[in-house]
């Protein structure tokens, strides 16, 4: 069909980038292919594998693999799969394959290559008959066959050089009729840039092709399987037949060595008159850079030994192309820096930049390669050009410094078809077809414009790029092209691309520029603001002096009052000191006679128990457990009041020591409630500075309390820690019955208790006490407040400040 619309042909486009060539459902016939789960069930079979064995569909499908194979490669196929799921390899399992099987054909053992790999569906294994000896010969002189490979390909020095040898060495290993090296551009349009073939066929040597010729999805799938091979364009596809559970969904065959092929590529080798066909990708940067694209005028089987050292062939040339490109990228990227840097010396040292420009104007346009260089600013409304080489007239760049300050105001602009791209705008292409342009500063609007000429060229096509179009139904359908003879086409109004380093190099010496230019401008602004500063100084200073002589009544006052506080600090002190040895003396001395309460009380308790009422013997027991209480709470006060007493010195510490002290204190209470105490990891040996003994007190009232607040569980107490650059960081948790949130603050206070008497012994001192040891270590303690929770345990950090 022709004279189709711009829709109709996007629509036939996008028809042909949707088929999904991946999942045809059907293969090649020169193998076989089985479909399993990894219980090693059959769950679909290639209709060739029926035809050729004597089984039946129903024979095979979710029967186990063995029925086909035997119980003995059933379990080596298994256990291959099996390392490899180790090893966590892509879908493609390269490392196992291929492997030796043998199958049963016609009441004869046949050796097979067994290819597997992974898909959406199970597991996928295709078999492929071999030539054992041939194979074999392969297999164990793989480095023999690829050495001189290998040595040609790394001592070709340039591109053009490698190109030749990769085509001339692929077609020595695999004896295809034609080899040839096909680039991408940008857009996918592919060049052929090497050719091997033999001499009666047509070339297709520096000839390009459309993109649609691959389209898409095409790319994807040899980004994924770097080779794929045609064994003959006139085979009959043989469908997959899958059991009942799998027809909701389609097998992937994106990995298949077998997978059938698009129609439309089949008539597409057919025109070209190709009866067999290998492809092999080369990926660089994770791109699909281009193919070895081979041929055969028949049909044409590649064992896989073959392939696969043709798939690494390609993945070295992958890598040596990469090479020379940057190599070649690093070589220009060198000598354009070197270029760049002289050029902002030379302007450093001139007092006018942009006419300094103009003066470095052929180290300009030797920068970029290009054919004119203008400079364009716009001072006190007055528009200025200053311009070498091949341009534009002045009027034709003051309109393009206008579009790019409308369109692209603060960016890098670059095209190499203006005509395309500021088509509103009518300029002479054969001296101005490309432009690149960079914004030097927004105060005057300069701006630097590099142009290049038209380039006049030709590019010859593998035929006329188009295809023939057909209706089916309601859609466009793409028909590849009959003939893929010598096609010129003439290509006008472009210049020569601006590349990836030219683009690098002006935005580096962009900002250099820019920088030059600000510098100038400041020197100018500077000059006008020496004066203005001069008087504001005199202003200035005349505030200064009144502002200078309040601050210096001010500070005298504040020193007046510094000295109050001072005193008042001191006083506070004292009195602090006063009433930690009062609470001291008085816990010591309250000893005494509260020891003689207790033992008369115990002593009437022990005599006249029984004999007195029953008020008599209770009276009695208040008074021993009152005595008691009193005893527990002077003692914990008399502890609490020595912490700022006969303080030593602190030396270095065992903290694993010291907690293992703190547990054999508890021993008792621990064997009671059978709790478990779990450390996580062994406590710091070193790099503490610390008391012993106030230490092995701060473990013993946590973890002790940790004990004490138990829950009907049986406590379960965890202990760990992290360290910083200056700290030590523990934690210490429970399953025990948990603090509210809100007394998070409360329960390190003197004498606080969220309990009474009745549910819990303790006189509310254990966990200020443990705040005044952290306090006395440079450290501090609270209270986990998202991890606490009233009924759901407590967890406690607190930090100890490392020695270093």
């Amino acid at each position: 069909m022709s004279n189709l619309s711009e829709k109709e042909l996007k629509n036939a486009i996008e028809n042909c980038a949707k088929e999904p060539i991946h999942r045809l459902g059907s293969i090649q016939p020169h193998g076989f292919l089985i479909v399993f789960s990894e219980e090693m069930t059959v769950l679909g079979v290639s209709q060739n594998l029926i035809q050729e064995t004597n089984y039946s569909f129903e024979d095979l499908i979710n029967n186990s693999f063995s029925k086909l194979l035997g119980e003995r490669q059933t379990l080596f196929i298994q256990k291959k799969i099996k390392e490899v799921n180790l090893q966590q390899e892509t879908a493609y399992y390269k490392t196992i394959n291929p492997l030796r099987l043998f199958l049963e054909i016609d009441t004869e053992k046949k050796p097979f290559d067994g290819i597997i790999h992974k898909s959406n569906q199970g597991f996928i294994l295709e078999l492929e008959s071999i030539d054992t000896e041939k194979t074999e010969l392969i297999r164990d002189n793989f480095y023999q066959i690829n050495k001189k490979s290998i040595i040609r390909f790394q001592h070709s020095n340039t591109l053009t050089e490698l190109y030749k040898v990769i085509v001339e060495e692929v077609r020595n290993i695999t004896d295809f009729d034609r080899v040839m090296l096909y680039k991408f551009n940008e857009e996918y349009d592919g060049q052929i840039v090497a050719e091997i073939k033999r001499e009666e066929m047509n070339p297709y040597y520096d000839l390009w092709f459309p993109s649609t010729d691959i389209p898409q999805q095409a790319r994807e799938l040899y980004l994924k399987n770097w080779l794929r091979l045609i064994v003959d364009t006139d085979y009959k596809p043989s469908p997959i037949l899958l059991a009942d559970s799998l027809q909701n969904d389609y097998l992937d065959l994106s990995f298949s060595t077998l997978r059938s092929v698009s129609p439309v590529h089949i008539e597409y080798l057919k025109n070209m008159g190709v009866g067999s066909s290998m492809s092999i990708s080369i990926v660089i940067d994770n791109k699909l850079w281009g193919l070895i694209s081979c041929h055969h005028n028949s049909a044409k089987r590649v064992d896989y030994s073959t392939r696969m050292t043709s798939e690494f062939f390609g993945q070295l040339v992958s890598l040596q192309i990469d090479r020379l490109q940057k190599n070649a990228i690093q070589y220009d990227r060198l000598e354009k820096r070197i270029l760049s840097e002289g050029i902002i010396e030379s302007l450093n040292e001139e007092r006018n930049i942009y006419a300094g420009m103009i003066k470095k104007g052929n180290s300009f346009l030797r920068l970029l390669e290009a054919d004119g260089f203008a400079v364009v600013n716009l001072i006190e409304s007055t528009r200025k050009i200053k311009k070498i080489g091949i341009t534009p007239t002045d009027e034709q760049i003051w309109e393009i410094t206008d579009w790019l300050d409308k369109e692209y105001e603060n960016e890098l602009f670059f095209s190499s078809c203006i005509t395309d791209d500021i088509s509103s705008i009518n300029i002479d292409t054969t001296i101005c077809s490309g432009l690149l342009s960079i914004p030097i500063s927004k105060e005057d609007n300069s701006r630097i414009i590099w142009f290049r000429k038209e380039l006049q060229q030709s590019i010859s096509w593998g035929g006329k790029p188009e295809k023939a179009i057909f209706k089916n139904g309601d859609e466009f359908v793409l028909k590849p092209r009959n003939s893929f003879a010598k096609w010129n086409q003439s290509v006008e109004c472009h210049s020569k691309q601006w590349n990836l380093t030219e683009i690098d190099v002006v935005q580096s010496i962009q900002a250099k520029i820019f920088y030059l230019v600000t510098q100038n401008m400041n020197e100018y602004r500077e000059e006008l603001r020496r004066k203005e500063l001069e008087q504001q100084v005199q202003i200035r200073t005349e505030e200064l002096t009144t502002t200078n002589e309040k601050l210096i009544q001010e500070v005298s006052q504040r020193e007046k009052i510094a000295f109050q506080l001072n005193a008042g600090m001191r006083q506070l002190e004292l009195t602090n000191k006063e009433l930690e040895h009062f609470a001291y003396v008085a816990s010591h001395d309250l000893q005494e006679p509260l020891r003689a309460i207790a033992s008369f009380s115990q002593l009437l308790e022990k005599r006249y128990k029984g004999q007195l009422d029953e008020k008599a013997d209770m009276y009695i027991g208040f008074i021993i457990e009152g005595s008691n209480r009193m005893k527990s709470l002077i003692m914990d006060l008399l502890l609490y009041s020595r912490l700022h007493r006969n303080e030593t010195p602190h030396k270095e510490v065992n903290l694993q020591q010291i907690y293992q002290n703190a547990l054999k204190n508890l021993t008792l209470r621990i064997e009671e409630t059978e709790a478990k105490i779990e450390l996580q990891d062994e406590l710091p040996t070193t790099n503490l500075m610390g008391n012993e003994t106030k230490l092995t007190q701060l473990f013993q009232n946590l973890i002790g309390n940790a004990i004490k607040y138990r829950s009907e569980k049986t406590p379960h107490i965890k202990l760990s820690y992290t360290e910083t650059e200056k700290y030590f960081e523990f934690t210490i948790s429970d399953n025990g019955i948990g603090i509210d949130s809100r007394f998070a603050e409360r329960i390190f206070v003197l004498f606080q208790r969220l309990h009474t008497k009745e549910q819990y012994e303790g006189t509310g001192i254990g966990l200020a006490l443990c705040q005044k040891i952290v306090e006395q270590h440079n450290g501090k303690i609270w209270l986990n407040t998202q991890k606490s929770k009233f009924g759901e345990g407590t967890t406690i950090h607190f930090t100890l400040k490392k020695s270093n």
